[in-house]
């Protein structure tokens, strides 16, 4: 993770003094800088029990090195209880499944990617580097529902977040990666044991975190013009 950072303030320290040099080529602009690029992945990983976690997003560029993107969520979590069977002794459990989805809209300001810096760290990475610094707002909706045996005091609980945020990132080579603080605000709605079925609503609370985001280049279109196709076509 720390090289991670290093990489990505070593990209835009690298492109300030190199962007400031080229404003005047900064507002390239015109049918030939604008186009559409793909992005997602699709991760199933065991983490306790099992998480599967799927984004596709697309940028619409519209100047050479300005873009706005949107981006669907979609993260699903399955834990469950172990115990032994009294008839057969089998090991068996009772499910839980915490669902999370969201939509992200951001602005980018990508960054020269012809600074010398830039391009021996990608010598060395063997990957083109081309670094963007980002806005972003997100809306969330989690769901986590139980099945029938699975140990909880909830009996249902949905919680509804917003949260804005900024980040630093690049593209190595065709891998979109990024971090940086968020702010973010939950308002939850749970039923438990203890309610007698009855709604519990609770005021919102907030907190401070950081975002750790990645994805594939899956195609672009267009753009000919734009910072992110001259990086594309050097993969």
């Amino acid at each position: 993770m720390k090289k991670i950072i290093t990489i990505l303030c070593i990209a835009l320290a690298a492109n300030i003094s190199s962007n400031a040099q080229t404003s005047g080529n900064s507002s390239i602009s015109g049918e030939k800088s604008k186009g559409f690029i793909l992005k997602g992945k699709v991760l199933p990983f065991p983490m306790g029990d099992y998480i599967f976690t799927t984004t596709v997003g697309v940028e619409y560029v519209f100047t050479k090195h300005q873009s706005l993107g949107i981006d669907l969520e979609y993260f699903h979590q399955v834990r469950h209880h172990e115990y032994t069977s009294s008839k057969n002794k089998d090991s068996i459990g009772s499910n839980a499944h915490f669902i999370n989805r969201g939509v992200l809209v951001s602005y980018r300001r990508y960054f020269n990617p012809e600074n010398k810096t830039l391009l021996k760290l990608g010598e060395k990475l063997n990957a083109p580097i081309l670094p963007y610094f980002s806005a972003f707002a997100r809306y969330g909706k989690i769901d986590n529902h139980y099945n029938s045996g699975y140990e909880t005091e909830n009996i249902k609980y949905d919680e509804w977040q917003y949260s804005v945020g900024t980040v630093l990132g690049a593209y190595l080579g065709p891998v979109d990666i990024n971090i940086g603080p968020f702010y973010k605000q939950h308002f939850t709605s749970s039923v438990d044991k203890t309610s007698a079925g009855a709604t519990l609503t609770n005021p919102f609370y907030d907190n401070w975190g950081i975002r750790i985001g990645f994805n594939f280049l899956l195609g672009h279109f267009g753009g000919a013009q734009s910072l992110q196709s001259m990086h594309f076509s050097k993969l």
